[in-house]
């Protein structure tokens, strides 16, 4: 495979052709890998042409709404690599208010489902599992369809075996053909962040923000900050020179009721910012991330 270890395919989903901060964040993340990353259409009748394209030994498909920490591409290539009965690998999805979204795991197709797609309603995918996410490793059908990474070895078998799921979306018919040839799909609870186009769930004129920075940059992000939401009405920082970014999860914030919270980066590493959307209880916060590159707001919700 040229000594490369891992292919992206990038797919191209933003309206505007530009995967907003996800780039950023991947490069980040493939830093001293030996990566390959492709920005490819989101064409599933493709997807078997572009994988075969790549080079690595291993294949990431993912959304370019996705952004994703600076260790988790290292943490499921050491996955593959003590597993390789692994075929499909997911990982835990959180939204825009760092909730949970249950497609991170899910099932195939059901009767129900299949009757409406040859009825020509809608498409063939998986149902996603109810419940909280599993903070454990566990096997499951079809693993997040928007994250997966799978040695390209094993996908070259699975070509070999027909799915039973032909008028599926291709994560599904995957997940499938490597469970006919004997391969295990999983679930990893490593967090990436999904930028679906959510609502806010407040009004405007609510708006309180909560900047994570330094104290040297924040008239910048706040003058960047407030522009975005005019009608912000309380705007404070919490200084990274001397509080730790866990400890912002506190009652004295909590009282403060912030619906914004804006993280500079990289001041905050990609990774504090996902493990401080999960932890956080309140799951209504809308989230940002200030790129100093960039010199630009990107928001988890619209």
């Amino acid at each position: 495979m040229n000594g490369i270890k891992l292919s992206v395919l990038l797919y191209n989903t933003m309206p505007d052709g530009r995967p907003d901060g996800t780039m950023e964040a991947l490069q980040a993340a493939t830093a001293g890998l030996d990566a390959e990353i492709s920005i490819v259409n989101n064409l599933p009748e493709q997807e078997a042409g572009q994988v075969a394209a790549t080079q690595g030994e291993y294949v990431l498909c993912m959304d370019s709404r996705i952004i994703v920490g600076e260790d988790t591409l290292r943490t499921l290539c050491c996955f593959l690599d003590d597993h390789p009965e692994a075929g499909v690998v997911g990982v835990k999805l959180l939204d825009g208010h760092g909730a949970y979204l249950p497609e991170s795991r899910q099932t195939f197709p059901t009767g129900w489902g299949r009757f409406l797609r040859k009825a020509g309603i809608g498409r063939l995918t998986g149902t996603p599992v109810a419940g909280s996410a599993p903070e454990e490793i566990t096997v499951c059908d079809i693993p997040s369809p928007s994250f997966r990474m799978f040695r390209r070895d094993n996908w070259e078998k699975a070509q070999e075996a027909p799915s039973q799921y032909e008028a599926a979306i291709p994560p599904v018919r995957l997940a499938d053909q490597m469970k006919q040839q004997g391969f295990v799909n999983y679930y990893l609870p490593e967090r990436v962040l999904f930028m679906k186009e959510e609502q806010r769930t407040y009004k405007q004129k609510q708006c309180r923000l909560l900047i994570m920075g330094y104290a040297k940059e924040f008239e910048t992000v706040k003058q960047l900050a407030v522009s975005r939401l005019p009608d912000a009405e309380y705007v404070n920082l919490w200084d990274l020179g001397e509080e730790r970014v866990m400890d912002a999860i506190c009652r004295k914030n909590k009282m403060k009721n912030f619906t914004d919270i804006i993280f500079s980066y990289p001041d905050v590493r990609t990774e504090q910012i996902l493990l401080f959307m999960d932890r956080m209880p309140e799951k209504k916060i809308s989230y940002h991330i200030y790129s100093f590159k960039e010199k630009r707001l990107i928001s988890a919700v619209r």
